[in-house]
């Protein structure tokens, strides 16, 4: 950092705030919720890293007692000793917040400055990519963020009925924006009757279950609300005709190798196809995304209320790991914070592993592929399941298959399965019962 010249500091906005954490245990709370980075110079770094460490010890924080243990650690000479920190005293100050946010602010443009360093120098060795412009993104948002860091908020229920807007509010809050399925039983499941701004959905299953028809079927269903699908599996092309399928409930041969000379087929996918071309339903295949990626897309595109992505194992890493779990586990982490960021929720499809396939079970959230944390991190995880034979009998003869939908978890909401069919030949997916 040093070698860096002209950065952003605030050395006097420094010493008023550690004279205030040496001088006011009123305000200690407020102030040990910064970082050290968030001091510009060594000397106040180890004067609030001993003060925190009074603090985590039981000890009352006061000149004297930091001085003490900067001196046990043989610091007190380099922090100026014992005068510099009872030189550190001033008169009760007003709006501590503000002077704690200048220190967070100036810390965040410091980052800024020192991770554009970075990335130039990147950008300059052999064999550099645009993997590392998607990275920047994250560096400078993950940067501001912190920047508008606040200090914990506590209140009691009074004060947060008062904030929800009244009791009314505070029991049944508005959830005009929460996204339904096509499906009413489920919906009904949904703690917000549908899929809530912010939130990480989930879903699992096994290849050809149905995992990217029923995202279709969801995408399609918010069509015109706006939608933005990610396809790192699939083509465009391959993904319109399964939609166009579904729209119009046509076998999905008539749509790949239909008689186009045929009027009335010619009519029909020809209406589907103006009906959707007139939507805001966004479909992008760039194989090699990431969560940066997908994020800048959704900002540049404008008016997107549902992200979906097919699917979560074939996203790419930020930088790589020591092993796929831990890979995985960023990227499942970064994708509930763009889902927060954005305030739109993300319908995100993944793997699960062979075990269940092989003992005919039903799926549990373990078996998601690579877990790490995406069980952690989703608000929502749907697994589908289906007996494999029955699924291979059905599709030889071309007719619809039992299917179960799970809800294996929820954030404050019932978890349970809902019966349904499904006929992959023309991408339909309805319900028959809830349990």
């Amino acid at each position: 950092m040093q070698s860096i010249p002209n950065l952003p500091e605030a050395i006097e906005t420094e010493k008023l705030v550690l004279a205030v954490l040496l001088n006011e245990a009123d305000a200690v709370a407020a102030i040990l919720t910064l970082e050290r980075d968030e001091f510009f110079i060594e000397q106040h770094k180890r004067i609030f890293d001993a003060a925190r460490w009074c603090s985590d010890n039981g000890q009352e924080i006061t000149p004297m007692s930091v001085y003490q243990h900067l001196k046990d650690n043989g610091h007190h000479d380099s922090v100026g000793g014992i005068t510099y920190l009872t030189g550190l005293s001033v008169p009760h100050i007003y709006g501590l917040e503000t002077y704690l946010g200048t220190l967070r602010v100036k810390a965040s443009l410091r980052r800024g400055i020192i991770a554009a360093h970075e990335l130039a120098n990147r950008l300059a060795m052999p064999g550099a990519g645009v993997e590392e412009l998607h990275s920047a993104d994250v560096l400078f948002r993950e940067a501001a963020s912190r920047a508008e860091r606040k200090a914990p908020n506590l209140m009691n229920l009074g004060k947060y009925v008062e904030k929800s807007g009244g009791i009314v509010p505070f029991y049944r809050p508005d959830r005009s924006h929460a996204i339904p399925s096509p499906w009413s039983y489920f919906n009904s499941m949904l703690s917000g009757g549908g899929f809530l701004p912010g939130q990480l959905v989930v879903l699992g299953a096994r290849p050809s279950l149905g995992k990217s028809a029923t995202a279709a079927l969801i995408a399609l269903g918010a069509k015109d609300r706006g939608v933005a699908v990610f396809s790192l599996e699939m083509g465009s092309r391959e993904n319109w005709f399964r939609m166009i399928a579904s729209h119009a409930n046509l076998p999905l041969k008539v749509v790949t190798e239909g008689d186009l000379e045929n009027p009335d087929i010619r009519l029909r996918l020809n209406r589907v196809a103006s009906e959707l071309a007139d939507t805001p339903l966004y479909l992008d295949d760039t194989t090699g995304a990431n969560v940066p990626a997908i994020v800048a897309a959704v900002r540049r595109c404008g008016g997107i209320r549902l992200v979906v992505i097919d699917y979560l194992q074939l996203l790419s890493p930020l930088r790589k790991r020591q092993t796929r779990a831990e890979e995985v586990s960023e990227i499942s982490r970064a994708l509930k914070i763009a889902a927060r960021d954005l305030q739109v929720p993300f319908l995100v499809l993944s793997q699960l592993n062979r075990t269940p396939a092989k003992d005919a079970r039903a799926p549990e959230l373990q078996d998601l592929r690579e877990s790490g944390s995406i069980e952690q991190d989703a608000d929502i995880v749907l697994l589908l399941h289906a007996d494999p034979k029955e699924v291979k009998a059905a599709i030889e003869a071309r007719r619809a298959n039992a299917l179960d939908l799970i809800v294996a978890k929820q954030r404050s909401g019932a978890t349970g399965t809902v019966r349904m069919m499904f006929n992959p030949a023309n991408m339909q997916i309805w319900e028959t019962e809830g349990i």
